[in-house]
């Protein structure tokens, strides 16, 4: 990993074997980037691609993006969400993260209790743990604050994590991100309290710790 790059200099907080691991994952990373965005032509980049145990699925070349200019990025995450808002502004959304054990009965219960209210729009990942789930942003249609919090709370009680975009409050996103080791690292690295003041909910802080 180079210097020139402020990964870097965020990776020297973490413990020895912690910033051994993530500059790893960093390093292949930028190796498979750089090997199609420097590769002189497609068949090049595929062959590089390759070579890293994986295969190009989709490509666009540049003369027809010049005259469609619309790519496959364009149906992923909030790419979707923002081109449905052009469409109809009265939409919100949310953020859910499903369990890896159980992402399709969860996914067809939030479904059941919610659609059309809620619109799921679905991305496959593996989890921490290396398991195949899917996290969401679904479409909401908006009625009131008050709904909004009603539907968070009808997910919730499904099992699904949910990450509130709709504040600016660290911990009533998500409140499973409020961890012991989370409080540890702000007093830590913030014991006066001067990176955004006001937007931790302590609520729960010494029950945690």
């Amino acid at each position: 990993m180079t210097r020139k790059t402020s990964f870097y200099y965020s990776f020297l907080v973490l413990p020895a074997p912690q910033r051994k691991a993530i500059t790893a994952v960093f390093d292949f990373c930028r190796a498979v980037d750089d090997a199609v965005d420097e590769a002189p032509d497609p068949n090049t980049a595929a062959a590089e691609v390759v070579k890293w145990r994986g295969e190009v699925s989709y490509h666009k070349p540049a003369a027809e993006l010049v005259k469609v200019p619309q790519t496959l990025i364009e149906y992923s995450w909030n790419h979707t969400t923002l081109n449905a808002l052009k469409v109809d502004p009265t939409l919100t959304f949310t953020q859910l993260r499903f369990d890896a054990a159980q992402h399709r009965e969860q996914v067809r219960a939030v479904y059941d209790a919610l659609h059309p209210e809620l619109m799921l729009h679905l991305e496959f990942i593996r989890d921490a743990a290396g398991l195949t789930t899917c996290s969401s942003l679904p479409l909401i249609r908006y009625t009131t604050e008050a709904r909004l919090h009603e539907i968070h709370d009808i997910v919730r009680g499904l099992g699904v994590a949910v990450a509130n975009p709709h504040t600016n409050a660290v911990g009533l996103g998500n409140k499973k991100a409020l961890t012991r080791e989370f409080f540890a690292a702000k007093r830590r690295f913030d014991p006066h309290d001067l990176m955004n003041p006001g937007k931790l909910d302590r609520t729960n802080e010494h029950a945690i710790v």
